[in-house]
């Protein structure tokens, strides 16, 4: 008998009393399942949203950072503070025009004097912004800040940015940057997963100590700077460090919400999403009124009842039935769709899993079989060439030659071992058994024999080698071999993707309780689009390829693994056609 067949006959025994029990025990259940799921929900988006507001928040503050650090437009501030020249003055203003075409979102910079006065601004009117540059004085004298209101001429929201601008200590003025808060638009927009009546509301306090919306809402786009004057509302509540998810609170419409808050203290930010609960137990509404017309026609909707049921549960079923067919004929592209949200739907998604790795696996073979036949096939068909040339019968070969030939095997040998190291590394970091043997070292050290083991590749290159490395570096607790094999791989791909004649700067010295050692070449850089994936294992990007076909791919991911095991990190900064420039940072740490 058929699966489906059983299950229709067992609903046909069901009396009505046991259907009413039942009914009320899914009721009770769909309730508290509604309830949570929507807390869970609105949990989840609130988090998500403040990380994303947090993240807004450091790219601003990191932008206001890298302008202040300027060190053209310091010392032309400098030179204008003693002098008041005003050729001066049109240095500053080319240079913050200059920073402006490039930040596109950037509406307005203007350079204050330690007294407050706008130098300088990008903007033909400077004068409209005098009253929000007095307070970004103020808050920009003493350190970076960040500040969100709305821009007098055009009333949309956005950020105020100031830090004060050094040089050897010495206070030079204080710099003002507007740019847009279309993100924090964005934010508020977002009503993924929020239903018709959900919505992201947003608050700030303010230097009065009064709290306010910092943009427009769903249902009152003209919410923006409105003082928020009720302390019963969820935003008025976030803003006073309450991150919570309140099931029964009304909002500024009066509605019975379900609310979840966030504060974000730096700033001084409130975040609140919510929902409408009618909307949130609209499909208990629902429900209850089937119930009613389930018990009353029982006898008849009972086996309709039983045959959805029944197709619903198998259904499924056949769909991982007909995937896993599929499968076994060599087909990993096939997917389970339409899983239920019940167990079969997780064994569905886990089966779905299994597929994702068997296809991740054999993508990976087929990566590896390409590598080994590409990247071997070229060492040994040299050596073999090379090797035929000496034991040619007859051939009366110069020892010169002689010793060119034995060169080459040698080099092709190298290129094989190196090859097979790096794929046996990768495999035990994949694994998590690289073993590590610390000792005392001292990364300048290593870094000379680094560039005494490439030198013949650099020569070969015609390379520039340029070195700058701070003295008295202190020395560090840490694996040796880990440390060469990072230093050789960067260098050696700084000289082999750089044209001939280019320089190659290392910068070696102390950071904080880390040692910095910048690889900065004038190369040919990395594509954007392709900047996520340099670390990938086995991905070289495509101008690499085209450049130079001898590359494993591996190098870089090694790199990058080792230095996290050490407890280090690994970055880089890149321009196609301009250069790329990385960055290794290892901690300093006693035996």
């Amino acid at each position: 008998m058929r699966l489906i067949e059983k299950i229709i006959l067992l609903f046909l025994g069901i009396s009505l009393l046991p259907l009413l029990i039942l009914s009320f025990l899914f009721y009770s259940s769909v309730s508290n399942t509604l309830e949570k799921q929507t807390k869970d929900q609105l949990n989840s988006i609130a988090t998500i949203q403040k990380s994303r507001l947090i993240n807004i928040r450091s790219q601003n503050l990191k932008r206001l950072a890298d302008f202040t650090s300027r060190m053209q437009l310091r010392t032309v501030l400098q030179a204008y503070n003693q002098t008041s020249d005003k050729s001066k003055a049109n240095q500053i203003l080319a240079i913050i025009n200059d920073a402006k075409n490039i930040g596109r979102d950037i509406q307005d910079i203007y350079i204050m004097d330690t007294n407050g006065k706008v130098l300088v601004s990008t903007q033909n009117d400077p004068m409209q912004n005098i009253m929000m540059s007095a307070q970004l004085f103020k808050l920009g004298k003493s350190g970076n800040s960040i500040k969100i209101a709305s821009r007098p001429d055009t009333k949309k929201a956005v950020f105020y940015l100031s830090g004060p601008l050094m040089l050897s200590g010495q206070q030079l003025g204080v710099v003002g940057i507007e740019v847009n808060a279309d993100e924090i638009l964005e934010i508020v927009a977002d009503h993924t997963g929020l239903g018709e009546t959900g919505e992201i509301a947003l608050g700030q306090r303010l230097e009065n100590g009064q709290v306010a919306y910092i943009a427009p809402l769903r249902f009152d786009e003209q919410a923006t700077n409105r003082v928020i004057n009720d302390p019963a509302l969820p935003v008025y509540r976030a803003l006073t460090g309450e991150e919570y998810v309140f099931t029964d609170i009304k909002d500024y419409r009066n509605h019975d919400v379900i609310a979840a808050t966030r504060y974000i203290e730096d700033s001084q930010w409130g975040l609140v999403a919510k929902i409408d609960r009618s909307e949130a137990f609209l499909p208990l509404k629902r429900l209850r009124s089937e119930f009613v017309l389930l018990t009353f026609i029982n006898s008849v909707v009972v086996v309709f009842a039983a045959i959805a049921l029944a197709r619903r549960v198998t259904q499924p079923i056949l769909d991982i039935d007909e995937v896993a067919e599929q499968t076994s004929r060599g087909n990993l592209k096939k997917r389970v769709a339409n899983a239920p949200n019940d167990e079969i739907g997780n064994l569905a998604g886990t089966f779905n899993v299994m597929l994702d790795s068997l296809e991740e696996l054999d993508k990976a073979k087929n990566d590896f079989v390409s590598l080994a036949s590409h990247q071997l096939r070229t060492p040994l068909t040299a050596t073999k060439w090379t090797s035929e040339e000496l034991l040619t019968p007859g051939e009366n070969l110069s020892e010169t030659r002689k010793a060119h030939y034995l060169r080459q095997i040698h080099a092709s040998n190298e290129r094989m071992i190196r090859l097979v190291n790096e794929l046996l590394d990768a495999s035990k970091i994949g694994f998590g058994t690289l073993p590590e043997k610390l000792e005392i070292v001292r990364i300048e050290e290593v870094l000379k024999h680094v560039l005494h083991d490439i030198a013949l590749e650099i020569q070969g290159q015609q390379i520039k080698i340029t070195k700058k490395i701070e003295k008295n570096l202190p020395p560090t607790y840490i694996d040796r071999t880990w440390v060469q094999v990072i230093l050789q791989n960067l260098i050696s791909n700084a000289t082999k993707y750089s044209k001939p004649g280019q320089p190659v700067a290392i910068t070696v010295k102390r950071q904080d309780n880390d040692i910095l050692v910048e690889v900065k070449d004038k190369g040919y850089g990395i594509p954007a689009s392709q900047q996520g994936k340099i670390f990938t294992k086995l991905f070289r990007a495509d101008n690499a390829q085209q450049l130079v076909s001898d590359g494993s791919g591996l190098g870089l991911y090694i790199s990058k693994a080792l230095a996290e095991q050490a407890g280090g990190k690994i970055w880089f900064e890149s321009v196609e056609n301009k250069g790329t420039s990385f960055y290794v940072k290892l901690p300093i740490r006693q035996q």
